[in-house]
């Protein structure tokens, strides 16, 4: 009789599981997510983007690699990202061509305007994105991440899943025809990953129609008791550089 009782509270507790799993939903993990980033005033994690884009009948490779420092201000997430791009050819590259496969990358946002600077073979070049087209390249968080996946296309939440032993939310993209036409290369859907003991992203793939990754970027080491600055966020010009203005309405930024 006693094993009987096990067997039937065994089968209680999977229904019970089951009917919490089924009850999940996009406006469920987005109301937790926006509750837990409510609950934090900024963070700090290494990142790195892995990317395979082909190129004629060879595969561009290249792998980025640093940090991400985010503080919420009001309404707005201020944030820097500071990158080391190395990409690989898949072939040997003589002197100053071996060289330029090296960039490196500061993106920095202020609360009003976005800055990115870029460095290679030497030299600097520096780009300004001003208005409201500034604040989307943020690191999306909370409220404006679903956002930020909505002006991408239609969502879709798929089973529960874990990132390096860390269970996740995993949320599905599949892309309107604005990010398909902008893409730098075929797009078939996106796939994040969002802890559910932070709320923030740690992964995120694109993949292509074929449902391949070109890209990987992955968000370690967080760390939400930073002690973070509003002065961190102020970008300074390098001397002797020119800020080149891009243009919200492009899809490559340039005027």
């Amino acid at each position: 009789m006693q094993r009987y009782k096990h067997v039937a509270l065994s089968i209680i507790t999977m229904a019970i599981c089951a009917t919490a799993m089924a009850e999940q939903t996009i406006a469920s993990v987005e109301a937790e997510v926006e509750a837990k980033w409510a609950q934090i005033n900024g963070f700090t994690a290494n990142t790195t983007t892995d990317a395979a884009v082909p190129a004629g009948p060879m595969t561009m490779k290249s792998r980025a690699e640093g940090t991400l420092e985010c503080l919420k201000q009001g309404d707005k997430t201020l944030f820097r990202l500071d990158m080391v791009n190395k990409i690989d050819m898949g072939i040997p590259l003589p002197g100053a061509l071996a060289s330029a496969t090296e960039q490196k990358v500061l993106s920095v946002f202020d609360g009003e305007n976005l800055y990115n600077e870029m460095e290679a073979l030497g030299q600097r070049h520096v780009f300004k994105l001003v208005g409201d087209a500034a604040g989307k390249d943020a690191p999306a968080a909370g409220k404006s991440m679903f956002e930020a996946f909505r002006d991408k296309g239609e969502l879709k939440l798929l089973p529960d899943a874990t990132v390096d032993g860390q269970p996740v939310y995993v949320i599905e993209v599949i892309p309107n025809d604005e990010l398909k036409q902008n893409a730098p290369t075929p797009v078939g859907s996106l796939k994040v990953y969002i802890s559910k003991e932070l709320g923030l992203q740690i992964k995120m793939e694109v993949l292509d129609e074929k449902g391949a990754a070109t890209s990987t970027t992955v968000y370690s080491d967080i760390n939400t008791k930073a002690d973070l600055k509003p002065e961190r966020f102020v970008y300074k010009v390098p001397e002797g550089v020119t800020v080149q203005e891009m243009d919200p309405s492009s899809p490559f930024g340039k005027k």
